[in-house]
């Protein structure tokens, strides 16, 4: 699930714990361009004490689909999210350092990246 939101003449996406999906072409054709796309850069693989084996894919787009993802929807700058603490043991396993993959993926892109600190205002 994610969200597309206009106000104040800016246009958001926030792509929640999206995976990879064809639609991202369609979103930026009809709701685009965004002015910020808000990614999960985790990739965390999903496993539950009732259910095995674990997820063979991740549960969220990790840092190389999120840079991608970004780019289809034709991001401005992008905002990182779900990295650096939403490892939960048994359940949730992420990898240390998904922002700085997120940001080595990110690189080459046309888009800003944004990395404010907690209650900081990021300019759009």
């Amino acid at each position: 699930m994610s969200w597309a939101v206009e106000a104040g003449g800016k246009r958001v996406n926030h792509l929640g714990d999206s995976m990879f999906h064809g639609y991202w072409w369609r979103a930026a054709h009809r709701y685009g361009p965004f002015g910020a796309v808000l990614t999960p850069v985790d990739g965390p693989v999903l496993r539950f004490p009732h259910r095995t084996p674990p997820s063979p894919c991740p549960g969220a787009l990790d840092a190389r689909q999120a840079a991608g993802a970004a780019r289809l929807l034709g991001a401005r700058a992008v905002l990182p999210v779900h990295y650096d603490g939403y490892h939960i043991d048994g359940v949730h396993h992420t990898r240390p350092d998904e922002l700085s993959r997120f940001l080595d993926a990110a690189a080459p892109e046309p888009y800003a990246v944004l990395t404010p600190a907690p209650g900081e205002d990021p300019t759009l």
